[in-house]
């Protein structure tokens, strides 16, 4: 952490690996690098990220961690007990608010006291009542990092279609029988959040934020989550291209994400699959020149079965990663519920086009037909045929342009060191 510099920041996130994970540690990075004191603490670390401090809940006095440990076990039997008796539908990650820290030792394990408390994702870590007591004992500006939209639901990490949020989250539809679980969790929210606790996230996450109960009186904010440029490739798409084994003639296709697999119906395997399909079928021309770039992990062998070529990475650290997207002539994000992914502004970074549904960042940095493809939600046969004209009617040079272009311009207009400024000057 640098020193004191232009403010002290706090970052509290869950873990410092996944997807979720990773953009709070770039974000660490990215305000230690404009000149802020931060630092980044979690309740669980792979231990691979240098200056990550890792939470450490038995820092408690005895009797204390003891009394801690009952009443979180409590909760987490209620919440079995929930899970199990009302048929918790167990696709959509559900915060149940429970937690073994305080928000004192969080302050004493960090070291300082932050003028700046960034909340990321904080899945049983950080809950409504510690925030509060974070308020109270240090005075800091507080702001829920929108990773997701759980900051503004009774718990559900992803609403799809549901609009409970913007009430009282009563009549969940992830319980078969009826509880007032969520509508509690959402209460809990609303008594102890500080009224002037902000929510920065994606266009369309602020979308939510501003119809929802907890951000309709609150400052929203849109904000494109930053990238590490340093990890940009130098060389040139033929040079990189040549080094990952692509041929020239290849329309090299990136899919993938942290966790990649069929039962995952977020991230729209799915649909996926049905968009390449249909794109062999009306671009039959193109069938023996595509290959598939997979990264990530967890893909159950379908994409080997539908007759493209397939090059399988596996999980990348940054750098390699950034390579394959600008080796790449696009990259495919088919998720159907998302905030991010971080993996749209990374391959446009790279000046690679996306092709995505009209959901999460991809409303922020694809424009239809300039830097990619934005399709209506779940019409594959429109993201199918317009993929198709880019790879084969496309100018590859200026698309790639418009699309470092569009990413420049969105960083600054969309930074979210103009809120940092923003809420520690004001």
């Amino acid at each position: 952490m640098n020193s004191a510099g232009k403010g002290r920041i706090l970052n509290i996130s869950s873990y410092d690996y996944g997807g979720a994970g990773i953009a709070a540690v770039i974000i660490n990075d990215f305000l230690n690098a404009a000149g802020y004191s931060s630092a980044l603490m979690v309740r669980d670390t792979d231990g691979k990220k240098p200056g990550v401090i890792h939470y450490r809940k038995k820092t408690f006095p005895y009797i204390q961690y003891k009394v801690r440990k009952h009443k979180y076990s409590a909760c987490a039997r209620r919440w079995r007990h929930l899970c199990r008796d009302n048929k918790f539908k167990n696709n959509v990650v559900f915060d149940n608010l429970n937690s073994l820290a305080s928000a004192r030792s969080i302050l004493r394990q960090a070291g300082f006291i932050p003028d700046l408390i960034l909340v990321h994702w904080v899945h049983n870590f950080v809950t409504p009542e510690i925030i509060a007591d974070l308020k109270r004992l240090t005075g800091a500006k507080i702001a829920v990092v929108m990773m997701d939209d759980a900051g503004i639901t009774g718990g559900c990490h992803y609403p799809f279609s549901c609009k409970g949020y913007e009430t009282d989250c009563s009549s969940c539809p992830l319980f078969a029988i009826p509880t007032d679980f969520p509508v509690e969790n959402l209460g809990r929210k609303l008594k102890y959040l500080p009224a002037d606790l902000e929510f920065w996230g994606t266009t369309s996450d602020c979308r939510r934020a501003r119809a929802s109960a907890l951000g309709r009186n609150r400052t929203v904010a849109p904000v494109i989550f930053p990238i590490n440029e340093a990890a940009l490739p130098v060389e040139s798409k033929c040079d990189l291209r040549r080094m990952l084994g692509i041929e020239p003639e290849t329309k090299a296709i990136v899919v993938g994400c942290t966790t990649f697999n069929a039962g995952d119906n977020r991230k729209g395997f799915e649909y996926l699959i049905l968009s390449l399909l249909s794109m062999g079928k009306q671009f039959p021309e193109l069938n023996k020149n595509i290959e598939l770039l997979l990264v990530g992990d967890n893909e159950p062998g379908v994409l080997d079965r539908m007759g493209y070529r397939v090059k399988r990475f596996g999980f990348l650290p940054m750098k390699k990663l950034m390579e394959v997207y600008k080796a790449a002539d696009l990259f495919v994000s088919s998720s159907v519920e998302d905030s991010g992914p971080l993996m749209v502004n990374q391959s446009i970074a790279a000046g690679t086009p996306v092709a995505a549904f009209n959901v999460g960042v991809a409303n922020d940095l694809v424009i239809d037909g300039k830097t990619g493809v934005l399709a209506p939600l779940y019409d594959y046969e429109y993201m199918a045929g317009r993929m198709g004209e880019l790879l084969l009617n496309g100018d590859p040079e200026q698309i790639s342009r418009d699309c470092v272009e569009l990413f420049g311009k969105k960083s600054v207009e969309l930074s979210m060191l103009n809120q940092v400024e923003r809420i520690l000057n004001g």
